[in-house]
């Protein structure tokens, strides 16, 4: 029973954090949240077509992106 009554208490702090920003604050993030993904999804293929379009080294490709 004290379970479910915390796990309301969480539901209950979740819900008032996400009340106390308001909406453009969360598209904004879940805009970020897309990005970031996107671009982390994307880099390993990148490589691998740099390396071999332009036959470059794994090394050469990996120092362009730190």
């Amino acid at each position: 029973m004290m379970e479910v009554k915390q796990a309301a208490t969480v539901l209950e702090r979740i819900q008032n954090v996400v009340q106390d920003y308001p909406t453009p604050f969360w598209v904004l993030l879940a805009g970020t949240f897309i990005d970031w993904l996107g671009t982390n999804l994307i880099m390993p293929f990148l490589a691998i077509y740099v390396i071999q379009r332009f036959e470059a080294k794994i090394t050469q490709v990996d120092l362009r992106w730190v």
